[in-house]
C-alpha cells in the first residue's frame, strides 16, 4: 500500500472549520480507504452519508459526555475509479475505516 498524495482527491475537506482527526489515506492495488482516529468515540455516534451525485462522503462524528454532545463532520470526494456503491465501513476500538474498491478495467482482469 501506498499513501495518497496530499492533492488526492480522497483528502478530507474541513467543512465546518474544526480540525480534521489524524487520519490517513492509503491507496492499495485495489482500492482507496480512508482511516480516521475517532478515539473518544463510540459507534452509535458516526454516520456516514454518500451522495452519488457529488461522489462525496460526509462523516458525522457525534460525542457525548457530562450532559454535553459535540459534533463534527468532514466531507472528502471520491476518486472516478472508485465504486462507492461498494465502499465498505468498519469501526473498531477508535478507528474507523472506510474502504473503496477500484473499478477500473485493470482491477478486472
Amino acid at each position: 500500500m501506498t499513501q495518497l498524495a496530499s492533492l488526492n482527491p480522497l483528502s478530507p475537506l474541513v467543512t465546518d472549520m474544526r480540525p480534521v482527526p489524524p487520519h490517513a489515506l492509503v491507496e492499495s492495488r485495489s482500492c482507496y480507504s480512508v482511516v480516521f482516529n475517532m478515539l473518544g468515540v463510540e459507534q452509535k455516534g458516526i454516520g456516514i452519508d454518500v451522495n452519488l451525485e457529488k461522489r462525496e462522503v460526509t462523516v458525522l462524528a457525534r460525542k457525548e459526555r457530562e450532559n454535553l454532545r459535540e459534533g463534527c463532520f468532514w466531507v472528502f470526494g471520491v476518486p472516478t475509479d472508485a465504486s462507492l456503491g461498494q465502499m465498505t465501513a468498519n469501526f473498531k476500538a477508535g478507528v474507523l475505516e472506510i474502504a473503496f474498491p477500484k473499478n477500473s478495467i485493470e482491477m478486472r482482469a
